[in-house]
């Protein structure tokens, strides 16, 4: 999941955001069986104390910190797709003899890149509120956006983007 995500993200930070992720994942989650075996319940190198902030700093790695690195990925992904276009391209990675294609964001001027003229994405709320503030740094618009008002939110049309994990960045 992490290797295809990776090539699905944009080039740069997103990049480096995903491998922190993953990282962060298998660190913290290979924390608990540790703090298992070194805990009173195991070995009992840990006291009860020591094993209840271990497990608790390992929660917060696992879950806290791993959430707010992801939705800070979403926000750097939807930047790019506001700066840059909803522009995309299929690779084809080869991991451990299997080999999958991937739909992944691109710069414009990538070879076999393809843009989304169809994209629905402006007209999401959280999209028009990221373009907002990148206007307002002076940045050059790429994504079409269009005015919203409050009542667009209300009946749905307008409506932030579920998250669903790397794969539902841009579905709509």
């Amino acid at each position: 999941v992490y290797i295809e995500s990776y090539h699905k993200v944009p080039k740069g930070q997103c990049r480096q955001l995903v491998k922190m992720l993953t990282g962060m994942f298998f660190c913290s989650w290979l924390m608990f069986p540790a703090l298992f075996l070194a805990g009173p319940e195991g070995t009992g190198y840990l006291t009860w104390s020591g094993s209840t902030i271990s497990h608790t700093v390992a929660d917060l790695l696992s879950k806290n910190i791993w959430g707010l690195i992801a939705h800070y990925l979403q926000v750097k992904i939807r930047e790019h797709i506001i700066l840059h276009g909803d522009v995309r391209t299929k690779v084809e990675k080869t991991v451990a003899g299997h080999t999958f294609e991937v739909e992944g964001f691109r710069d414009e001027d990538d070879d076999d890149a393809s843009v989304n003229n169809d994209s629905k994405l402006d007209r999401r709320a959280s999209f028009q509120l990221i373009a907002k503030k990148l206007e307002k740094q002076g940045a050059d618009i790429k994504l079409n956006h269009h005015e919203m008002d409050m009542e667009g939110a209300k009946d749905g049309s307008a409506l932030p983007m579920m998250t669903g994990g790397i794969g539902a960045f841009g579905q709509t």
